[in-house]
């Protein structure tokens, strides 16, 4: 089913993107990173915090809709308590990376696309779609900021993050 919707939201120039994803004040965040980069330990710290909704841990819908993105959550999970078919404008994308002392610092939209294409469900036996695509993440990368986060496990970073 998720090569279904992979397809399905090609022809729509939208991604499922490898990433987790909140909701906080009916804003969305998503943090993309590689498989052991922290998107589920960073979730599963900010499921916590008092208005945080959860709309995945592992993966997350990025749609343009209306001349906006939004985030959705997947039915693709690990924890079924990690998980919500909400969405909401999104309004930051965090590029992960727990290997440094925590520091936010924004990110080059060249770059943080760059980043989304080495993780994104691409549909490359699609190429018709592909070029979409790429147009629609450039006008990603003008309309959303990119950043890269590097954080320490325990910390309260939800501050840091919503008030960029």
């Amino acid at each position: 089913d998720i090569r279904i919707m992979v397809n399905w939201l090609a022809t729509k120039g939208d991604l499922i993107l490898h990433a987790s994803g909140l909701i906080f004040d009916n804003r969305g965040y998503c943090f993309i990173g590689d498989s052991g980069a922290g998107k589920s330990t960073i979730i599963r710290a900010l499921a916590g915090e008092k208005g945080v909704k959860v709309l995945g841990e592992d993966q997350v819908i990025l749609r343009y809709l209306n001349g906006e993105f939004w985030i959705f959550g997947t039915p693709w999970h690990e924890a079924p308590e990690y998980v919500s078919p909400d969405g909401a404008r999104l309004r930051k994308i965090f590029f992960l990376n727990r290997q440094f002392n925590e520091v936010i610092r924004s990110i080059e939209p060249g770059a943080g696309v760059n980043k989304i294409l080495q993780t994104a469900f691409m549909p490359y036996y699609l190429p018709d779609k592909i070029g979409n695509i790429i147009d629609r993440l450039g006008t990603l990368a003008q309309a959303v900021p990119f950043f890269e986060l590097h954080y320490q496990l325990g910390s309260s970073i939800l501050p840091q993050i919503l008030n960029l």
